[in-house]
């Protein structure tokens, strides 16, 4: 890789470099349409014809796609600096506010560094025996059921164990609130990210109305739960967030930051989780052999924990991962000069690329499409060919709080009812949230 710097000094590499390749279009509005109709189908038919970097526009906006694993490695860790939280996430803050997920800068650092500790690995082995008592409730509680919708058990459970584990709290009185206004909200901000056009919040439509008062719920809910808190103040993350105090001026974390921290926490976090462990339940029930031999690994553990330690039960949740990473697109805005490859980058340009999509990469992976945990057996073949957390200094906090809690989950679920299975196998398409969700209900019997 050359810096900007050279690419002014050095004539033979100045002739090499090269603009980024612009898809034509023929309408005032660019690829408007196609790209907020269906994002992901219209990046792989743009990326099988122009290749791993091309540039289109949605309305007046210009985006760059970036699909090769060495680019995304430039952007997010070699040169992260040069790169800042684009305006999708600007815009994403009406709902998360400046919580970790959308700050920046010396701010982003002085948060990320106060909540790092709770999310430790040695940590994180404390929280299990949390994870394994909801996961057992939910279980019991589908004793007298014969079917469950699987994105609402998922997400209820998430949420209930991010309460229990990181707050230290019950919520089950609240739980519908979040059930009922999250995922609106969630879908709401992906429209108005992905589309340039979107109706100015002050205008009364039935959508903006709906999410007005899906705001408020949620903020309502946040508040209560920081109001509580303080006068029950105990050893959780929260009430170390409300006692910390800022080195140069003595101050505690203000109310608005609280909420912005717990909103990105406790709301927004829970959610990649319980897409995650979603759909790694919808694939291994269709697939009865996969199902079967992860049921007789499970069959001779005794604490669903000591799953992380399975080679192959790891290996089964990393290739669900692969194939569907909950976050499926990500973005950054370029602060100065640089280079991707051959590729010039310019002041102010935004960047876009997808784990979804890089995952599924025919250079990296061979048959990509297949479902293959072996091939897990090895490191990938490249670092940045798999990062459904991120990557770079900003890669997901709750990683490994995730990836416990789904083998939790997973464990839990398929030694409890091994003849589970899915009551439609018909393919389910995508709803395009902040997270990848599933377009209907995963209707699943139990007996």
């Amino acid at each position: 890789m050359f810096s900007h710097k050279s690419m002014a000094t050095t004539p033979y590499i100045a002739a090499m470099i090269k603009a980024i390749p612009e898809i034509p279009h023929n309408s005032i509005f660019g690829h408007l349409k196609a790209y907020v109709q269906d994002p992901l189908a219209f990046l792989q038919k743009q990326q099988k014809i122009h290749g791993d970097i091309f540039s289109f526009r949605v309305a007046r906006r210009r985006l760059i796609f970036i699909n090769h694993p060495d680019s995304i490695r430039r952007v997010l860790q070699e040169n992260h600096r040069n790169y800042k939280k684009s305006e999708a996430y600007r815009k994403l803050a009406l709902l998360l506010g400046d919580g970790l997920f959308t700050s920046d800068g010396s701010y982003w650092l002085s948060q990320r560094r106060t909540i790092q500790p709770a999310f430790h690995r040695n940590q994180i082995m404390s929280y299990a025996e949390t994870m394994n008592d909801f996961a057992l409730k939910m279980v019991a509680d589908w004793q007298d059921r014969k079917s469950i919708c699987l994105t609402e058990e998922m997400t209820r459970v998430t949420l209930r164990i991010i309460s229990k584990s990181i707050l230290n709290i019950e919520l089950d009185s609240k739980m519908n609130a979040v059930q009922q206004h999250l995922p609106f909200a969630l879908r709401f901000m992906i429209n108005r990210i992905t589309s340039p056009l979107a109706t100015p919040l002050w205008i009364p439509t039935r959508d903006n109305i709906k999410f007005k008062r899906s705001l408020k719920t949620l903020d309502s809910l946040i508040h209560s739960i920081i109001q509580h808190k303080k006068q029950n103040l105990g050893i959780d993350l929260l009430s170390q967030l409300i006692t910390l105090r800022d080195e140069k001026t003595g101050e505690a974390m203000s109310d608005l930051q609280l909420r912005d921290e717990l909103m990105t926490l406790f709301l927004a976090g829970h959610e990649t989780t319980a897409m995650g462990i979603t759909w790694v339940l919808n694939h291994i029930l269709r697939n009865e052999p996969l199902k079967t031999a992860l049921i007789r690994e499970i069959r001779d553990i005794k604490h669903p924990w000591e799953a992380t330690g399975n080679y192959f039960i790891q290996n089964v949740i990393s290739e669900a991962l692969r194939l569907y990473a909950p976050v499926w697109i990500l973005s950054r805005e370029a602060i100065d000069h640089d280079l991707l490859g051959e590729y010039r980058i310019a002041p102010g340009d935004r960047i876009i690329f997808s784990p979804y999509m890089v995952h599924r990469h025919a250079g990296f992976w061979a048959d990509p499409l297949v479902f293959d945990p072996a091939r897990f057996d090895s490191a990938p073949a490249h670092k940045f060919a798999y990062f459904p957390f991120g990557g770079g200094p900003r890669v997901c906090i709750g990683e490994h709080f995730a990836l416990m809690e789904m083998t939790i989950l997973l464990t839990t679920i398929l030694k409890h009812y091994p003849y589970m299975a899915l009551q439609s196998l018909e393919p389910v398409a995508y709803d395009y949230s902040i997270t990848l969700r599933p377009d209907r209900d995963i209707v699943v019997s139990l007996t």
